[in-house]
């Protein structure tokens, strides 16, 4: 597969991920997979100005893996 690497931050909630997406698409910024529920909380990944890949994510400090 390819590989792949980025920077990751952490969101303080699902909500504020998908509000960032919102930010992003205003600001022209491409994002390279749009924001998702995950089963552990909400990710979006977008690319900065360098080109590297940053993901915004959420975990939710309840989720359990089924």
């Amino acid at each position: 597969g390819k590989a792949f690497t980025h920077f990751g931050f952490q969101a303080p909630s699902s909500s504020e991920v998908f509000k960032l997406q919102k930010t992003l698409e205003k600001k022209n910024i491409e994002i390279t997979k749009n924001a998702y529920e995950r089963w552990d909380g909400a990710s979006v990944y977008f690319t900065d100005p360098n080109g590297y890949t940053i993901e915004f994510i959420y975990f939710d400090p309840n989720a359990h893996a089924e």
